[in-house]
């Protein structure tokens, strides 16, 4: 039964025997594309595969959406591990964060009042590796002050800062890279 099955195919197609690669039937002579070939894989070749586009002719925009991508992405803060505790009252309080790993930007707020008031603003930061920078913003969102980390230092720096008629304070988390990290914020009115 399987001789009769190989004469029969062998009437029909040409096959050409190679070590490297598996039998295949030889294109026709009438497209041009000669008499024996071999194949280097295991599918079939497909239409748009001999007219030379390749694989991956139909996703050429890919590259262009991830582009697009990116600077969206790139106003997001990713942390690790992060542990937050607040503790605030009258005016007065404490917000301290540890994080294993941080990478990007993002703007946070925190209530530390009843309504506006002008208030001391102590900020620790202490890093093991990479950039960190903590920006306390005034209501109109110009720059109170800033802290920037050395690695393996605790950096300490006060200022006075404002918060707006809720009574919040925003500030601004900015990480590259930055490893085994903790920052502090006291409000003192």
């Amino acid at each position: 039964m399987l001789s009769i099955g190989l004469s029969r195919m062998a009437r029909s197609t040409t096959f050409r025997i190679s070590r490297l690669s598996p039998l295949t039937p030889c294109p026709s002579p009438s497209r041009g594309e000669g008499r024996f070939r071999t194949r280097t894989h295991l599918t079939p070749p497909l239409p748009f595969r001999e007219r030379g586009l390749g694989v991956r002719a139909g996703r050429w925009w890919i590259p262009f959406v991830a582009l697009l991508l990116v600077p969206l992405l790139s106003g997001c803060l990713l942390i690790s591990g992060e542990q937050t505790m607040i503790d605030l009252s009258a005016g007065t309080g404490n917000l301290s964060t540890t994080f294993v790993g941080a990478e990007g930007g993002e703007e946070r707020t925190v209530k530390v009042s009843a309504g506006a008031a002008n208030l001391r603003a102590i900020v620790m930061i202490s890093l093991a590796t990479g950039d960190l920078q903590i920006d306390l913003l005034q209501p109109d969102g110009s720059l109170a002050f800033a802290v920037t980390s050395q690695p393996d230092a605790q950096v300490t720096r006060s200022n006075s800062v404002r918060s707006d008629a809720n009574g919040l304070v925003r500030y601004r988390v900015s990480a590259r890279s930055a490893r085994n990290g903790e920052f502090q914020i006291f409000f003192q009115p």
